[in-house]
């Protein structure tokens, strides 16, 4: 007797759906054009860029309701 397996349905990773990789999607098209000297003027370009990043909330609030998800405590 031949046994037939079933498999569920996976959907394919999509990650404009993921909001974090919103967010570091916009932190290497600002940092696109850098000429770092060393690893930590890579690391100190990174963290600036985050942290221009943190200053804008209303951005990351964005990137959540794209992905269909639901932000509560922010306006």
């Amino acid at each position: 007797m031949r046994r037939i397996m079933r498999w569920p349905i996976c959907r394919a990773y999509a990650p404009e759906l993921n909001p974090q990789e919103q967010c570091n999607a916009l932190v290497k098209r600002a940092m696109a054009n850098a000429l770092p000297g060393s690893v930590d003027d890579l690391h100190r370009l990174a963290r600036r860029e985050f942290g221009r990043l943190k200053r804008h909330p209303e951005m990351i609030v964005r990137f959540f309701r794209h992905a269909g998800l639901s932000v509560t405590g922010i306006p």
